[in-house]
């Protein structure tokens, strides 16, 4: 899951999203392995012919704190910490699946309000989320010089 997790962070790089600093890899591990360790978070990978090709990740409202303050929503709110799919795997479906299955364990689990941060310059972000029901709540437009 921290591969596909590394792949998505320098698939959105390339759009200006973020700058990846030589730390990123640690911090990624250290925090998919506490999510883990805690139980407190919701992990799924897609397979396709026994090859891990997407991944999903969903931040437990316990975790969620500061990006949940954004909504005025009745607690708990959820957050989508990261989705990806390789490249093979892209406008299959892989996405909406994970998403679709995620969020029947999330609203299982009592969950009705799920955000999500995208990384608006990835040209596959804005659409997939949109079909997914979500809605903008933050627009953050910038200029670097």
């Amino acid at each position: 899951m921290c591969a596909l997790y590394l792949e998505l962070i320098d698939y959105e790089a390339r759009f200006g999203w973020v700058p990846v600093p030589s730390w990123t890899a640690d911090a990624a591990r250290a925090e998919l392995a506490g999510k883990l360790a805690r139980g407190d978070g919701w992990c799924w990978v897609a397979e396709t012919d026994g090859e891990v090709t997407g991944m999903l990740s969903i931040h437990h409202p316990d975790h969620a704190g500061r990006v949940a303050s954004a909504v005025a929503a009745a607690p708990p709110v959820a957050y989508v910490g990261s989705l990806y799919a390789r490249p093979g795997s892209r406008g299959r479906g892989l996405g909406a699946a994970l998403a679709g299955h995620a969020h029947a364990e999330v609203a299982a689990a009592g969950v009705e309000t799920v955000l999500v941060h995208y990384a608006a310059p990835n040209p596959l972000s804005v659409p997939f989320w949109s079909r997914q029901g979500y809605r903008p709540l933050v627009t953050t437009w910038g200029r670097w010089l």
